[in-house]
């Protein structure tokens, strides 16, 4: 589990299995396991994922972004969302990239570029 912020972290199924157990109220969890880990077909489902993120924490929430491992495409979606609050590419990736367990997928990584900066 990483806090990038206050508000905005990732964790893997694990973690998530802890922390939902507890009934956290305070965190709204995002589920993105469902992505493809890797370069996205459905690009409008990844960024439904993006939203999503967006709205809780636009509504004041913690916000929990959970996939299987916690490397790559919750990491993913913290990227396009530090990019859409308006990070560039450089400060976007140095962000995510202070979690250790951050490995985001190549392709995707050179998908969200193309989709979202140039």
């Amino acid at each position: 589990m990483y806090w990038f912020t206050k508000n905005l972290g990732t964790c893997n199924y694990y973690d998530y299995e802890s922390l939902n157990a507890v009934k956290n109220p305070e965190i709204e969890f995002v589920i993105v396991w469902d992505l493809v880990d890797g370069y996205q077909e459905n690009w409008g489902q990844f960024m439904s994922k993006v939203k999503i993120v967006e709205k809780a924490l636009k509504d004041k929430k913690k916000v929990m972004i959970v996939c299987r491992g916690g490397m790559s495409r919750s990491n993913a979606v913290v990227l396009a969302v530090l990019l859409r609050q308006g990070l560039d590419w450089y400060e976007a990736n140095e962000v995510v990239h202070r979690n250790p367990e951050s490995r985001i997928e190549t392709n995707l990584l050179d998908q969200i570029k193309k989709k979202l900066v140039d």
